[in-house]
């Protein structure tokens, strides 16, 4: 027990020792929305200086490469709309740290889930989800197929509302669409 103390008091020591010698050393992040081409590099350096970001694909070809004079620090949105959907190395280079990271980069956009509940009395609850943000249409139709109502939503994360279709014959459907076009109908 007090050799696992010990070891962690010295960790702890050697880990203030570095951070008061060195500071914070560069940080490179990358944020990116399923379906788009924009990531979003996010790079913190720890001097300031010529920085250079170069994105390559898989067989080591540069397809990107922008030089930043005198900055310790960019954000910058790089699109990747124009190449096909793959693995991609991002290489931040300050001349005296690197950091390299992974883009996966995919054009499909996330699916959208939609669930209807019969709640009785013929009130309906819909719910829709969606990994970011979607305008989906919303259609419900009578038993004869006839549309009997129309709304254009939009889904932030999910979306749940009760429909009361008490006026309605025979049982309904309800049809959600998202910007791709894709479509599901549930009876």
């Amino acid at each position: 027990m007090k050799t696992k103390v010990v070891i962690a008091a010295l960790i702890l020591m050697i880990g203030v020792a570095q951070a008061k010698a060195g500071g914070h050393g560069p940080s490179l992040t990358i944020s990116h929305q399923d379906g788009s081409s924009v990531f979003l590099v996010n790079y913190l350096g720890s001097q300031t200086g010529e920085t250079k970001m170069t994105i390559k694909d898989n067989l080591g070809r540069v397809l990107i490469k922008k030089s930043l004079n005198g900055v310790k620090g960019f954000l910058l949105p790089v699109n990747l709309g124009g190449v096909d959907e793959g693995v991609y190395t991002l290489e931040v280079d300050n001349g005296k740290d690197k950091q390299i990271k992974t883009l996966n980069y995919s054009i499909q956009t996330p699916a959208t889930y939609t669930h209807v509940a019969h709640l009785g009395d013929k009130r309906y609850l819909l719910s829709v989800a969606h990994a970011g943000t979607e305008n989906v249409s919303i259609r419900i139709l009578d038993n004869t197929g006839t549309q009997v109502f129309e709304q254009e939503q939009l889904i932030e994360g999910g979306f749940a509302k009760v429909y009361d279709l008490k006026n309605l014959a025979g049982a309904p459907s309800f049809e959600v669409t998202d910007l791709s076009g894709r479509s599901i109908t549930i009876q």
